[in-house]
């Protein structure tokens, strides 16, 4: 009998454990993805849905989508900001209810009637949806809003009301040149007096206008994100004056940024006209659209010879380097290594520290490090000529191939150095120089 009654009890237990495991534990998921269901304004995934309409007060706003992107259709023709239409449709799509309000009756008691943002979208099987948004609740953290989907009026998150409470303005693409940093081939600024190119060939930079030089990675790629992340300030979409009266046509300027190479390169050519007070008159080659930027943001995408060139006295690389000179007025250094792939450098001079070993980040990097505070080219580098009859240093470089080149340093002049390598003029600070002549008595390992 007592056999029994275990062998029940233990049936028992384990129908129980079954219940628990199976209610509690797998059916877990399924009651949460049924409430999530339950709380869901609409039961639509947020690439579905391909035209919407926002109105808010007077101004109504149509946005479609063509070819994977958004695009405004009215009031104006426009491509959207991509980022801004992509968090609305995922707002609207992801919305769920925090609570009904069953019986509500008093729409305008919760800014509902009329409401402070209305939006009308379709999805890609051909269903058309509403969402009337109102005022926030006490709490701030949520807004009553009606959908076509529900008879109540429900309490949303506040993030649906403040991704669709956007002007016409907010949400069109405000980018003046919408193109990628890294695609980016060539440069060319022209406006009366100046003109500037810069061609990237392999995976350098060159200047060839005004002056053909190395062009400065870092300093050319922080301004092609400058120009691609740059903004207008406002649209002329009905320009009621000519293109002439802006002084666009002819521009005052042009900037023309390339994409990719040969035939399959594409072009971006803005178009910078008059300055009227701290705005300056725009336009996209091939666009209707006037609009206006910033003198702050029109500052920005000149492009200024000095920032986008090589700064660099040293144009060797250290690798090819094998023989360094340096004269200074009472004392000589020379280093030298058998093999340039070698690191080892040996000293050469002064005599009494011959065939010792080197420390090359005393007298080599230093100067490989040294940068242009200032850079002048012929003809204003001639000007300069007179300083170097008598230089503080000179430097003599010897490269793998024997061939030999020269740096020479002028006495300080004003808290400055100018230094002349081939026909440049470069301006650097006394104290840099000072810092590298004092490093090369201690030169030797």
């Amino acid at each position: 009998m007592k056999w029994r009654n275990l062998i029940i009890g233990v049936v028992v237990l384990a129908v129980l454990g079954a219940f628990v495991y199976f209610y509690e534990f797998r059916g877990e998921g399924k009651r949460e993805a049924a409430r999530q269901r339950a709380e869901k304004i609409f039961d639509i995934k947020d690439d579905a849905i391909i035209s919407l309409l926002i109105q808010r007060g007077s101004e109504k706003t149509v946005i479609e989508q063509q070819n994977g992107r958004w695009v405004i259709k009215s009031p104006v023709s426009a491509t959207a900001d991509q980022t801004a239409l992509n968090e609305i449709v995922r707002n609207l799509s992801s919305a769920t209810s925090t609570r009904s309000l069953t019986g509500a009756q008093n729409l305008s008691e919760y800014g509902l009637q009329p409401p402070k943002i209305h939006a009308e979208f379709k999805t890609r099987p051909g269903n058309s949806f509403t969402m009337d948004v109102g005022e926030k609740d006490f709490s701030e953290n949520n807004v009553y809003a009606r959908a076509s989907s529900r008879a109540d009026v429900v309490l949303v998150s506040s993030y649906l009301f403040s991704s669709l409470d956007k002007s016409l303005m907010q949400l069109r693409d405000r980018k003046i040149a919408e193109v990628d940093p890294e695609k980016i081939t060539q440069i060319d600024y022209v406006s009366k007096g100046e003109h500037l190119t810069a061609q990237k060939l392999g995976a350098e930079w060159k200047l060839t206008q005004p002056v053909a030089a190395r062009g400065d990675a870092t300093g050319i790629s922080s301004y092609l994100n400058d120009a691609s992340s740059s903004e207008a300030s406002e649209f002329l979409d009905k320009p009621e004056a000519t293109l002439k009266s802006f002084e666009l046509d002819p521009p005052v300027g042009t900037l023309t940024l390339t994409e990719g190479e040969g035939a399959q390169s594409k072009q971006k050519k803005l178009l910078l006209g008059a300055r009227k007070d701290d705005q300056v008159y725009a336009m996209l080659e091939g666009s209707p659209a006037i609009f206006k930027i910033t003198t702050i943001v029109s500052d920005k995408i000149r492009p200024v010879l000095f920032k986008l060139r090589d700064k660099q006295i040293v144009t060797l690389k250290a690798a090819d380097v094998q023989h360094v000179l340096i004269q200074l007025e009472n004392d000589v250094y020379e280093f030298d290594r058998e093999n340039s792939k070698d690191s080892n450098w040996k000293v050469v001079l002064p005599k009494k520290q011959a065939g010792k070993q080197a420390r090359e980040w005393k007298f080599w990097f230093p100067l490989e490090d040294m940068k242009a505070e200032e850079i002048l080219d012929p003809p204003a580098s001639l000007e300069k000529a007179a300083l170097f009859f008598k230089s503080l240093v000179h430097v003599t470089l010897v490269d793998r191939s024997n061939h030999q080149s020269e740096i020479r340093f002028s006495k300080p002049e004003k808290g400055s150095v100018w230094i002349r390598s081939s026909r440049t003029v470069y301006r650097v600070s006394s104290k840099t120089v000072q810092d590298w002549t004092s490093g090369l008595k201690d030169v030797v390992e």
